[in-house]
């Protein structure tokens, strides 16, 4: 299970795929806006349904603002999406809900 967040307000508060791509814009409750790019995912395993815009455009947000999430069960934690976007705010005790996904590339030493 991922750390608390920092703060209630690091909770997405809208999520709108960004036409002839594959990344998302979150509005977070703190009033802060970010885009998050799912594109390394398209094509790989569960997520080959990213290929279709038509789909990736269902993005919605859930569990009070806690997760990301399209059909059938692709979700990502809101928290490792901030984290994404703001690595200066990683705990070092943080451990991505999804293990060498969201982070690949990130030193999280």
């Amino acid at each position: 299970m991922p750390d608390a967040l920092i703060s209630d307000d690091y909770r997405i508060k809208e999520a709108h795929a960004i036409s002839g791509t594959h990344e998302v814009k979150l509005v977070w409750f703190s009033g802060e806006e970010t885009t998050a790019d799912f594109s390394r995912y398209v094509g790989s395993g569960v997520f080959t349904k990213f290929a279709d815009f038509n789909f990736f455009k269902l993005v919605d947000v859930a569990s009070d603002g806690h997760v990301l999430t399209w059909p059938g069960g692709l979700d990502f934690s809101a928290d490792d999406l901030w984290y994404e976007a703001h690595p200066q705010d990683i705990p070092k005790n943080h451990r991505p809900y999804y293990p060498g996904s969201i982070f690949r590339g990130l030193n999280l030493k």
